[in-house]
Formats: C-alpha cells, structure tokens, sequence
C-alpha cells in the first residue's frame, strides 16, 4: 500500500510540474531576454512542485471533507452489535443512493471513500498553511522573473524631476500626519512620566525606518542624485539600529541560543538568496544584506564569547575596545582587508557592468569601509540607553521652568550641532563626504534622536503609515529592482521602469507602487510563515529541521539540472 500510495503522488507531481514547465518554456521561449541557468530552472521546478504539492492537499481536504476519511476494519476484531449499528447506519446513509445506482451492492459513495486508501494525506508531514504559504511565495518569485527578465511587460525612463520627487514624498508626510497614533508604551503626559521604553520605543524606530525608506527607493525612481549624501545618512542609520537593536537583545536577555541566531540570518537573508538565484544576481547586487549580515555576526560573536563578563563594566568595556581596535585593524591597515575577506571573494564578489574595473572585490570594500564604525556607536547607545533614560526621567520630574530652561539649551545645542554639521560636511562633494562620512555620520543620527524625543508629547505619537512601511523595508529595498525598477540583465543596476500604463507616468507610478507594497507586504509574512517551518523554536530541533529542509531543496534541484541538461541538449 505504501508503494502505491508513493507512486500515485510521483505521478501526480510529476504531472503538474511536466504541465507547469511546459507552459513556462513556451513563455520564456517567447518573451525572455535570455534563457535561463540550470539554477535558475531548477527554482522553477522547486515553485512547480510546491504548487503540485499544494493543490494535491487542497483537493485531498476537499474531497475529504464530502466524504469522510476512509476507515480500514478489516484487520479490526469482530464486534457483532458495533458491526450492525455501523451497517445499520451505512444502510440509512446510503439508501437514496442505492436506489440511483441501479445496481445492487454498489454504492455510489463508497467509491471516492475507497480511492482514499490509495492517496496519501500529507497532512502528517506539513501543514497545509504552510503549503499555501510555499505556493505564493513560489508564485511572487515567478511573478518578480516575469517582470524582470522578460518582456512581457513595457519598460519606460525614469522621471527624473526633483518637483514631482518633493511633491510625492509630501503627499506621503501628510497622509502619515493623518495616520498619528498613540504609542502603546507611551509615558503618561498628563503625569509627565516615562512609559517603560518611553525613549526610542518600537513604533518610533519603525516610524524612522519608514521615512527613510520611502525617500530612500523614491531617491531611484526619480533619480534624485542631489540627496546622494542624505541616502549615505539613512544607510549608516539603519546599520545604527543594526548595532542598537542586536545588542540590546543579547545583552539583555543573554539569549544566543543557535534558533534564534538562524531566525535573525533567515531574515536578513532568505529571500535576498532566493532572489540570487532566481534572477541570477550575485549576493552583494544588494548590498544592504550582507552589511547587516556582517554586522550582527560580529554583535552575536563578540556577546557570545564569555557572556558571564558582559554585565561586567570591565568586561564589556575590553569587547567594546576590541571591536573598536579590530575595525581599525581589518579598514586601515594595507593588506589585513584583503586577507580577512579574501576566502570569501565567491560570496562577496561584485562585477557592475557599467563599470571598466576589473577589481570585483570593489563594491564591498566601498560599502563595508562607510558604515564601518556607525554600528558600535549602536551598541554604545544600547549600552548606556539605562542611564538616558534616568536623566531624562530626572529633567522630566522638576520644575515647569527647569524643564523649559534645560530643553532650551538642548535645542540651542542641536540647532548648533546641526549647522556646523551641514555647512562643514553634509554640503561637501561626493567623494569628499565619503572619505569623512564614516567618522562623522553619528553626528546627524544622535541629533534626530535627541530632538525626535525631546519632550513627552512627541514621544508619545508616531505616524501609523510609517510604522507599518518600516516594518517591510528589507522587502522593499530587494523588491524594488524586480517589479517596481526594472533591471533586465543579471547584476545589473535599474535604469529603467516597469510600465502598466503607457504615456501616463504619474498614474503608471501610482498603479506599479501599490503592486510594488502589496508584494513586499505579502513576502514580509510569508517569509515570516516559512521561517517557523524550518526553524524551530527548540535549539536541539534547528539542525534536524535545516538538514531536512537542504536535503529536499537539494534533491529538487538535482532533478531540475538533469532536466535543464536534457532540455539543453534537444
């Protein structure tokens, strides 16, 4: 019985993919800028068999559902009254359809009931939620390969004005305004005390994550090359967080079990891989992932390692001036980046092909070099957060006019702080503001958080829209080159954009961004589903569960090269 069960299903899938990848050849024979790799064929063969898999499990539960799961009793002891009361109920059940079988014995139910003993129900070894999740996942990567790499869909130019780019982003900054809400750890204004986490609670840091992002992707779309440096700015922002966010965790809840370090890699890197090899781009085509991968694997090891000594003011101070000393080390002195990164040029490398350079080590040598030290100020907020948010509890608790007199003179220093800062750097060209930026870009980052949470009342709000925009801005950034921008060529950068709407820019724009947020919304949650699949919570289940995971992506992708060889070959 197993035999037959196993081979009806091979079949099954067998069939649907045969179908699927007949119909997505034709597709790619006529509409594609180039054939695909056996890579990226044997992704497709992967989604294929997730949507064979699911729809099998659909039918199964729906057909289940109409007539009951099969029940074997032939092996089970003979009972004389259950064996009446269930013939008994059989006959009652079953008598109109007796009566239209127009044979006797025969009974027109028993026979989708009977077809269950040979169908194996899959739901003992995955859910069907998670297949359904697999399937749009499979399907949004189909959709971002359609988009990118083919023409099925037009291409146009960029909008390359400033005025629409400042107008959009208004429009955007009020419709958050109109969002405002409450923070759920706000402090109590009318007592003029802090909440628990009153300073850079979630909400807030979501909220600044949003508006960078939407100025960051519409600093592409609209070409604005004059707020080049501000896009430096909101990068070593978010590697801030990185640094912030990371050691708060670990040196709070002292958690570095292996579940929750893949959790954090599966984030950050899941759907960039998938995009890699789906699009056949190489990983540091986006760059934003492997900067925050390198980043927290250094916060997870430096924590990590003798974590007894990291409540110790002694102790973590020497892992402070040891990351310190290490970045000096590895950036500044000839030959130690190129010895430390060197193993991992498969990985790291970059060729841009609008550039003549031959050195594809440059991308992440640039990159990694600006935000260098930005993350271990990070870790230095995080460390000392206790001690703001007791002097900010002290100020908060005297007097109306020592509060007013003391806050002055913070907005006093900020107003300085911020002039010199934008007269001295932020004005400078672009290759001289990188070579300062790495050591001045926690200026402006220690500024807007000052001021954004200056007094109780704004402390207390946050823009809604920008909450939720900064909760799906890893997705967005990947997303953005696919089914927004449109790269068309492996490693590529965008130069163009998808068209919906012909000769109607600004209303193709409108169109081609609500698609653009729905499918980076989606994959947000999905990827989220994914992940408690093949991640467990228990530590001791992580590397069975991941075995098993790579086991069956890899025998799928065994099949897809041998069909790619085959197709390759006719």
């Amino acid at each position: 019985m197993l035999v037959i069960n196993l081979s009806f299903l091979v079949l099954w899938l067998g069939l649907i993919v045969a179908i699927a990848l007949v119909t997505f050849d034709f597709i790619l024979t006529r509409y594609s800028i180039a054939p695909p790799t056996a890579n990226q064929f044997s992704a497709f063969v992967l989604f294929f068999t997730c949507w064979a898999t699911w729809l099998y499990q659909e039918l199964y539960q729906f057909f289940e559902s109409k007539v009951g799961p099969y029940i074997d009793n032939s092996s089970a002891p003979y009972d004389q009254e259950s064996t009446e009361l269930i013939e008994h109920q059989q006959d009652s059940a079953t008598s109109s359809s007796v009566s239209e079988s127009g044979c006797c014995g025969v009974v027109k139910s028993d026979v989708p009931q009977y077809m269950f003993k040979c169908l194996p129900d899959l739901s003992n070894f995955i859910s069907l939620s998670y297949l359904r999740s697999l399937s749009e996942f499979s399907a949004i990567m189909t959709l971002v390969y359609l988009t990118d790499r083919t023409d099925l869909l037009r291409t146009g130019e960029k909008i390359q004005s400033m005025d629409v780019f400042w107008f959009v982003y208004a429009c955007i900054v009020v419709s958050s305004l109109c969002s405002m809400r409450t923070s759920h750890t706000a402090p109590d204004i009318a007592s003029n005390k802090l909440g628990s986490t009153g300073i850079l609670q979630r909400e807030q840091t979501e909220e600044w994550k949003g508006w960078m992002q939407v100025l960051f992707l519409l600093y592409h779309y609209f070409v604005a090359t004059e707020i080049y440096n501000a896009i430096r700015l909101f990068i070593a922002a978010y590697i801030w967080m990185t640094g912030f966010g990371n050691f708060s965790y670990y040196y709070i809840r002292q958690n570095f079990g292996i579940s929750r370090f893949c959790q954090m890699m599966w984030r950050l890197n899941f759907l960039v891989i998938v995009c890699c090899v789906v699009l056949n781009n190489d990983y540091m085509c986006y760059y934003i992932c492997p900067l925050h991968t390198l980043w927290t694997l250094l916060i997870y090891v430096s924590l990590g390692i003798k974590p007894q000594i990291n409540k110790s003011f002694f102790g973590i101070s020497f892992k402070f001036v040891f990351l310190f000393a290490l970045v000096l080390v590895v950036w500044d002195v000839a030959g130690v980046w190129d010895a430390v990164f060197g193993p991992f040029h498969a990985i790291l490398k970059y060729k841009n092909p609008h550039t003549q350079s031959d050195d594809d080590m440059q991308e992440w040598r640039f990159r990694s070099r600006l935000d260098r030290f930005v993350w271990i100020f990070g870790m230095l907020c995080a460390y000392n957060f206790p001690n703001i948010e007791n002097v900010t509890r002290w100020v908060e608790r005297g007097s109306a006019m020592f509060v007013f007199v003391v806050k002055s003179v913070v907005v006093v220093l900020l107003a300085v702080a911020w002039y010199f800062y934008y007269t001295s750097i932020y004005t400078l060209p672009k290759k001289e503001y990188n070579a300062v930026h790495p050591y001045t870009s926690f200026i402006p980052i220690t500024i807007y958080i000052i001021a954004r949470n200056l007094t109780p009342t704004l402390r207390s709000y946050h823009g809604h829209l920008f909450e939720w925009l900064g909760k799906i801005t890893l997705e967005t950034y990947i997303l953005q080159y696919h089914v927004w921008l449109k790269t068309e060529h492996p490693n590529y950068q965008p130069k163009k954009t998808l068209v919906l709407f012909e000769n109607h820019p600004l209303v193709n724009f409108m169109f081609c961004s609500l698609t653009y947020i729905f499918l980076s919304h989606r994959i947000f949650h999905l990827t989220n589903k994914i992940k408690e699949l093949v991640i467990p919570q228990e530590d001791s289940k992580v590397a069975g569960s991941l075995l098993k995971s790579a086991l069956i992506v890899t025998t799928v992708f065994l099949c897809g090269w041998g069909l790619h060889a085959l197709h390759h070959v006719q």
